[in-house]
C-alpha cells in the first residue's frame, strides 16, 4: 500500500474512510524512503474539510451513543428484599444511629438500645441527663449527641455523651432534634431556632454560623465525603448546602412539590440518599414511606433524575438508618392508632369514650349536643352527635385540620390547617356541611389556633406557632373585619377565650409559661411557669384551667384562673400518649379530662436492599 502511494502522489480518496484507510496504512508500514524524497505533502483545502466533517461525524456518533446508553441502561435502583422484624414489644421508639452491633432509639424521656440482629429493647444504663433526646450516633460509635428536654426554652441544649461511662459535654443550643455529626467525627452541625446552620468542633470550642436558611432546619446529615449537608426546611421540603456554607438550594423542587419531604440519610459510600415523603403528619416523630434517590456516577451511568419508591402499604416509617455496610435500612414502622378515653372522676381511671374511636382535638357544641373531633392518623374533620351517632364527615385530604372550635351558635366550626408551603392557615367551616372557607383569604401569614369570643363576634388568633422567633394575639371582628393586636403580646400563640368572656390566656411560643389576659383591665399576668405543657381548656364556669404537663413527671394540672398553685388532678406516669401533635388534652362537657391513648403497633425492622 505504501508503494502504491509512492507512485501516484496525487491519488485522491472519495471517502472519508479511504482517507481513514490510508492513513492507517501509512502508520504501519513506516516512512517510505520513496515518500521521504518527496516535497512535503499539502492538504488541500477540500481534503481539510472532508476531515473535519469525519471527525465530526466521529464525535457526534460517540455522544449520541453515550446517551442512549445512559438513557436505556441506567443505574439499577434499589428495592428491598426482605423485611426483618427485630422488636416485637409494640412501643418502639425511632432509631436514631448505630455502632454497628446495636441500634440506638430515641425517646423524649429515655435512650434505649437493641442489637442490630434484634432482641430485647434495654435502657443505656449510663445516661444521666434529663429527658435525654438522642440526635445521632458518632462516626466511631462511642459518643452520642443529645439533647435535654428539661430546658425551659425553645432552643434545648445540646451534649455530646459518652456510651462508656456516660461523660457529657454542652456544646450550644440548638433547635429541637437539629444536630448531625462530620463523618469524621470531629465537628457537630446543628440547627438554632433562630433558622441558622452553625457548626462546631466536638469538643466544644470553634462554633461557627455556616448560613441562614429561612426556616427550622431538622433532622441534618451530613454526606459522607464531608462537602454537602442536606436537611428538611420545615419538614416540607429538602435542601441541601456546602459545608462551607455556600450554594444553598432546594432538593427536588419539582419533584412531587405537595408532599412533605424530611429525614433524609446517606448510604455509607455516598451513592444513595434516603429519605422519608408523603403526607408526614404532626406526630411525635414525622412518618411517612421511605424514598431512595441515585446518586451514583460513572462514565455511562449518570445520576437517576426522580427518586425510587422503596416502601408501600399501610405501615408508616421513620427516620431510615443505613447499616455500617449499606446494605440494610434499620427503621421503625407503625401502624397508627389511637384510643379516645375519658377520666372517670369516681374511679380516677381512663375509661374508653365515644367507643375508644382514634381521634383527637376532641370539641363539643355550647349546647353539648354535638362532638367535632379530627380522626387521627388521617386527619379528617368530623361532626357527630354527642354520644357519637350520625357522624359526618367535613374535611378531605390534603386539608388537615389541627385545631377544632365551634362557633357558640353552633352553626360553624373554626380550625387551623397547615398551608402547602407549611404555614398554618385559618378556616371556617359550615358545621352542617359546606365547603370551607380562609378565615383571612388575603393574609400570607400565621393564623394560628382561631378561637371565638363566647358571643360570637370575634375571633381571636395568633401569628406564630411553637418555636416561632415572634408571635402576636389578634382579634378580628367579624362585623366590620378590623383586626386589633392585644398589648403586650408578642412572644405568645395558641389563645382560649374563656366562657364567660372575661379572660384570654395565651402560652409562651417555647410551652414554658402560662398567661392570662383580663379584659376589663387590658392587663397580662403569669399563671404557671414551673415547666413544659401544653393544652389548657377552661372549665365551664371559667374559674379553672386544665393543662398537660408534659416533659417531667407528666400529668393533668389544675389551675385557678384567679392565680395559686396548680393542683395534679391524675399522675400520667406510663401513659401512652399518640395524637395530631404526639399528645393531646381535652375536657367534656362536665369538665372530665379526655385524653388519646397510643394503642399503635410500632416496631423496628431490618430492610434488606439490593438493585432491580
Amino acid at each position: 500500500m505504501s508503494r502504491c502511494l509512492a507512485k501516484n502522489p496525487g491519488q485522491r480518496f472519495h471517502s472519508a474512510s479511504d482517507l481513514a484507510f490510508a492513513l492507517e496504512a501509512l502508520s504501519d508500514s513506516g516512512a517510505s524512503p520513496a515518500i521521504a524524497t518527496q516535497a512535503p505533502f499539502r492538504r488541500s483545502p477540500g481534503r481539510t474539510l472532508v476531515w473535519s466533517i469525519a471527525l465530526i461525524a466521529v464525535i457526534t456518533l460517540v455522544a449520541v451513543a453515550w446517551f442512549e446508553i445512559g438513557n436505556r441502561n441506567p443505574a439499577a435502583p434499589l428495592r428491598i428484599a426482605e423485611y426483618t422484624q427485630l422488636t416485637h414489644n409494640g412501643h418502639a421508639e425511632v432509631v436514631a444511629g448505630t455502632d454497628g452491633s446495636r441500634l440506638y432509639l430515641s425517646s423524649v424521656f429515655s435512650i434505649d438500645q437493641v442489637a442490630v440482629s434484634g432482641g430485647e429493647i434495654e435502657t443505656v444504663p449510663s445516661i444521666t441527663l434529663p429527658s435525654p433526646f438522642l440526635l445521632d450516633v458518632s462516626p466511631d460509635g462511642s459518643t452520642l449527641l443529645v439533647q435535654s428536654f428539661m430546658a425551659d426554652k425553645p432552643s434545648l441544649p445540646l451534649y455530646t455523651v459518652q456510651v462508656v461511662g456516660g461523660a457529657h459535654r454542652y456544646l450550644a443550643d440548638a433547635r429541637p432534634a437539629g444536630g448531625n455529626w462530620s463523618p469524621d467525627g470531629k465537628h457537630v452541625a446543628y440547627s438554632t431556632s433562630d433558622g441558622d446552620i452553625e457548626i462546631i468542633n466536638s469538643d466544644g470550642t470553634g462554633t461557627r454560623k455556616l448560613a441562614s436558611v429561612g426556616g427550622a432546619a431538622f433532622p441534618l446529615n451530613w454526606s459522607p465525603d464531608g462537602s454537602t449537608i442536606r436537611f428538611s426546611r420545615d419538614l416540607r421540603s429538602l435542601w441541601e448546602i456546602t459545608s462551607s456554607g455556600s450554594n444553598l438550594h432546594q432538593l427536588l423542587p419539582s419533584w412531587h412539590p405537595s408532599e412533605q419531604k424530611c429525614c433524609g440519610r446517606w448510604s455509607p459510600d455516598g451513592g444513595f440518599f434516603v429519605f422519608l415523603a408523603g403526607p408526614l403528619g404532626s406526630g411525635k416523630y414525622p412518618e411517612g414511606q421511605i424514598y431512595a434517590l441515585d446518586e451514583r456516577r460513572g462514565l455511562f451511568r449518570r445520576p437517576a433524575n426522580e427518586p425510587v419508591k422503596l416502601t408501600f402499604g399501610p405501615i408508616k416509617w421513620s427516620l431510615p438508618v443505613f447499616s455500617k455496610d449499606g446494605k440494610k435500612i434499620f427503621a421503625t414502622g407503625s401502624t397508627r392508632r389511637g384510643e379516645l378515653v375519658r377520666l372517670d372522676p369516681k374511679s380516677n381511671q381512663f375509661q374508653p369514650f365515644l367507643g375508644g374511636i382514634s381521634a383527637d382535638l376532641v370539641a363539643f357544641s355550647k349546647d353539648g349536643q354535638s362532638v367535632a373531633y379530627v380522626s387521627y392518623p388521617d386527619g379528617i374533620l368530623w361532626r357527630a352527635n354527642r354520644d357519637g351517632s350520625n357522624r359526618v364527615q367535613l374535611t378531605s385530604p390534603p386539608l388537615q385540620p389541627r385545631s377544632v372550635a365551634w362557633s357558640p351558635d353552633g352553626s360553624q366550626i373554626a380550625f387551623m390547617a397547615p398551608s402547602p408551603e407549611g404555614s398554618e392557615q385559618a378556616w371556617v367551616f359550615p358545621s352542617q356541611r359546606g365547603s370551607p372557607q380562609r378565615l383571612l383569604p388575603e393574609d400570607s401569614g400565621q393564623e394560628s389556633n382561631p378561637n371565638w369570643s363566647p358571643d360570637g363576634r370575634k375571633i381571636a388568633f395568633a401569628t406564630g406557632m411553637f418555636g416561632s422567633r415572634e408571635s402576636y394575639i389578634r382579634i378580628l371582628d367579624l362585623a366590620s373585619h378590623q383586626i386589633t393586636t392585644l398589648p403586650g403580646s408578642d412572644g405568645k400563640f395558641w389563645p382560649h377565650w374563656s366562657p364567660d368572656g372575661q379572660f384570654i390566656n395565651a402560652d409562651s411560643t417555647d410551652f414554658t409559661t402560662l398567661y392570662i389576659f383580663d379584659i376589663k383591665t387590658r392587663r397580662w399576668s403569669t399563671l404557671y411557669d414551673k415547666s413544659l405543657f401544653a393544652f389548657e381548656s377552661w372549665s365551664g364556669d371559667s374559674r379553672y384551667l386544665y393543662l398537660l404537663r408534659f416533659a417531667h413527671d407528666p400529668a393533668i394540672l389544675r389551675i385557678p384562673a384567679a392565680g395559686g398553685e396548680a393542683k395534679v388532678v391524675v399522675d400520667l406516669k406510663g401513659f401512652l400518649f399518640t395524637g395530631t401533635f404526639a399528645l393531646w388534652l381535652g375536657l367534656d362537657p362536665t369538665d372530665a379530662p379526655l385524653m388519646l391513648r397510643d394503642v399503635s403497633t410500632t416496631d423496628v425492622y431490618a430492610l434488606t436492599l439490593e438493585e432491580k
